[in-house]
């Protein structure tokens, strides 16, 4: 799938740029539509990409396609709107960004069916990242990000389930003799 979208030049810029984020950065179709041109972090040889805390350097095609996309925003309510559009993937309604629903169609059109395919790319990346690392480029808890490190088998399962364990222990006690207990 990579493949093709990466070769396949009469696909729409948008719905390439769409699928390669899903299945190259795990991004669900809600995030990746929540994408802004302020995302965006380009110094004009390197893009890189807001999806979690620290941003995610983007590789070439890819990178070009993002270029692309800020550069000539496509939308049906482009031509309504007098600025540029905030959003990397705007609507059909001006001033808003397009819907997870018309996403997941486009890219459903394509052949990628985006809950198993996020999940695959999840699993992959889990098992190649350290967790830190996975949920600080993706935006995920450490715990979560942990949790998928463990499922997919990768090596610091263990080194991040004790992080998650260090971390929650440390919190402060609160009255009630408990972290957890409410004030």
């Amino acid at each position: 799938m990579v493949q093709q979208l990466i070769h396949e030049p009469d696909l729409a810029v948008r719905d390439r740029t769409t699928g390669l984020l899903l299945l190259l950065f795990a991004q669900p179709p809600s995030r990746i539509c929540a994408l802004t041109r302020d995302d965006v972090l380009d110094d004009g040889t390197t893009l890189r990409l807001h999806l979690g805390t620290h941003p995610v350097e983007i590789p070439p095609p890819l990178d070009h396609m993002i270029r692309e996309l800020v550069r000539h925003p496509v939308s049906k309510a482009h031509c309504l709107e007098p600025d540029p559009s905030r959003w990397l993937f705007p609507g059909s309604r001006a001033g808003r960004p397009m819907e997870p629903v018309s996403m997941s169609r486009r890219l459903k059109a394509l052949g990628i069916r985006p809950r198993p395919t996020r999940i695959a790319s999840l699993m992959v990346l889990a098992a190649a990242l350290p967790a830190i690392v996975f949920s600080r480029l993706l935006g995920f808890s450490e715990r979560t990000a942990a949790n998928w490190t463990a499922q997919s088998g990768g090596e610091d399962a263990s080194y991040a389930a004790h992080r998650t364990h260090r971390a929650a222990a440390a919190q402060p006690m609160r009255r009630g003799g408990s972290a957890d207990s409410a004030p």
